[in-house]
């Protein structure tokens, strides 16, 4: 929006800074994606009711029509009137807690439950600890929980998250095919412009960009559309304090259509449900400054607020290896991605990113700004996926020369893709409860040997075992050395028979890998988490300056 559209229709930085001060919260209309038609997607807020300058939002309106290649009218969508309220997403995620949670209420009234029955079966208060009162507190509310089996549906129904989930994906669906049908470009229009444009913008960018759907480009998506974009994270998680009603879970609602869409087109995803609901946990943990600001100023002045002048440098939630060993994060990895899109085939050098080597995993205010030099944040995102990748067995990016300067600089390649449209079926049997994530508290119901897990399992090695018979099948066609270097399968599950023993069909349940006996099949008492930087940082030592060697001996 800072270019021109024409010589009669110009828009220079002045302009916008003025145009700024009429707009809510100074947010002018501001580009977020293009498709190759030339339609736009943007997004802004209204203009503030105390401003006498109607005409601002017109001349917006007209420059976004002017920079379309057949000079369409753009399309302008009011969020607030389609979309649900801040306060009925927490009502909602309250209700759903409450009846996929046992206990998910607060201290005080879990104590004050506990005590009554104690007191229903004559027991002395006085003795028991307060292990006691929340173990029969659990067991009177699993009772609660299968008592409500029988209305489970539409209980669910009644607590209207799901219809929620069908509002944010009929929106979206409506402005995606707007975009790559009517050809007309979609400006999202919303009060704060921090909410649920950063919904309709990311699922509408996921339904038309193949590119969103790969792992890089959903960080990347959510880097910029949630993070950059301003997305109150601090008063939407409720991190420091309750915020006067302020709080909704809105980043929840929108992995769950993103799993929804995962769900009717399972093989366009090359992540699984797996990395969102770990993504969701990722925001409640305050080590990482990536979710834990209110937005870009925010960021700015915390992190320039260090003592003794220095930057304070925050982790960043995308350098995985922070939280996860290697082969916990191959979870990450779908398989029906993997058996659809050759990714070995489809690297190119005309679409290239690049970054320079960094040790440095700080959460820097300048991400994604400077284009000529990604900032160590971002290096640290692309240096981790980079490294996944590698384990994993992808064809890892080529290094080469780039710039003028002569300087070594290591390039990723990103694989060429086409536009596909998938648009999402909203009708009431294909909007599923997120079983998985919410469930996930309740051991009793888990199924053991059963579940998506074990379908996932299988996919697994079934897809790891076809790549296997290729390799050697290129390895008897090729004229290379008799000696073959040993095979590291990109999956969690493989078709070795080594690993067989300890993740077989009869260990996985179907909240795997999120339950407490699920975590016994990966390492026991949790040494998947003590194998991490981020086990030392919980043990007093920085993260910048963990020493990852020292981390060895943690696993003996």
């Amino acid at each position: 929006m800072g270019c021109k559209a024409k010589d009669k229709d110009s828009l220079h930085d002045g302009d916008l800074h003025h145009a700024a001060t009429h707009f809510e919260g100074g947010r002018v209309p501001f580009w977020c994606w293009s498709h190759p038609n030339g339609s736009m997607l943007i997004r802004m807020s209204p203009l503030r009711l105390d401003t006498p300058h109607l005409d601002q939002e017109i001349r917006m309106l007209k420059i976004i029509q002017a920079s379309h290649p057949y000079e369409k009218n753009p399309l302008t969508l009011d969020l607030n009137a389609t979309c649900p309220s801040i306060k009925d997403i927490q009502s909602s995620f309250q209700k759903i807690r409450e009846l996929c949670v046992p206990g998910a209420k607060t201290t005080g009234q879990t104590f004050s439950r506990s005590k009554s029955v104690v007191r229903r079966r004559s027991v002395d208060y006085s003795k028991c600890s307060s292990a006691t009162l929340m173990g029969i507190f659990q067991m009177e509310t699993l009772k609660e929980f299968w008592n409500s089996d029988p209305r489970w549906l539409s209980s669910v129904e009644a607590t209207k998250w799901l219809q929620y989930v069908r509002a944010c994906l009929s929106t979206a669906a409506y402005v995606a095919t707007t975009i790559a049908h009517e050809q007309k470009s979609v400006v999202l229009k919303e009060f704060t412009g921090r909410d649920f444009s950063c919904i309709i913008s990311s699922l509408v960018q996921l339904m038309l960009d193949p590119y969103a759907r790969t792992q890089m480009g959903f960080q990347s998506l959510v880097q910029r559309e949630w993070v950059i974009a301003g997305h109150p994270f601090l008063t939407r998680c409720g991190h420091i304090c309750p915020s006067d009603g302020q709080e909704s879970p809105v980043f929840l609602l929108f992995l769950d259509c993103v799993f929804q869409l995962m769900e009717q087109f399972p093989d366009v995803f090359e992540f699984t449900d797996t990395y969102l609901i770990t993504l969701w946990d990722s925001t409640h943990i305050g080590v990482f400054g990536t979710f834990i600001f209110n937005n870009e100023k925010q960021r700015v002045q915390t992190c320039m607020r260090g003592e003794d002048g220095k930057t304070i440098k925050l982790p960043t939630v995308w350098a995985w290896t922070l939280q996860y060993k290697m082969e916990d994060l191959a979870l990450f990895n779908n398989p029906l991605y993997v058996a659809k899109h050759d990714v070995s085939d489809n690297f190119i050098s005309s679409n290239t990113i690049g970054f320079e080597d960094s040790t440095q995993l700080g959460c820097n205010p300048g991400v994604y700004r400077n284009s000529m030099h990604l900032s160590e944040q971002t290096a640290a995102m692309f240096e981790d996926y980079a490294k996944m990748k590698r384990t994993f067995s992808l064809q890892p990016g080529r290094k080469k020369r780039a710039g003028n300067s002569g300087a070594s600089r290591q390039v990723f390649e990103v694989p060429e893709t086409q536009l596909e449209l998938i648009v999402p079926r909203i009708s009431g049997p294909y909007i599923k409860l997120w079983m998985r994530s919410y469930l996930r508290w309740i051991p009793s119901i888990h199924i053991v040997g059963g579940g998506l897990p074990t379908q996932y399992q299988q996919q697994c090695k079934v897809v790891d075992e076809i790549q296997q018979l290729r390799d050697q099948v290129d390895q008897l066609q090729s004229n290379s050395p008799s000696r073959v270097e040993k095979r590291r399968s990109r999956f969690f599950f493989s078709c070795d028979n080594e690993r067989d023993g300890m993740h077989g069909a009869d260990v996985v349940s179907s909240a795997f890998p999120f339950t407490t006996s699920d975590l016994a099949f990966i390492g026991g008492d949790r040494r998947s988490f003590i194998g991490t930087p981020l086990a030392l940082f919980l043990r007093g030592q920085s993260l910048l300056e963990a020493d990852t060697s020292a981390l060895e001996g943690l696993d003996d």
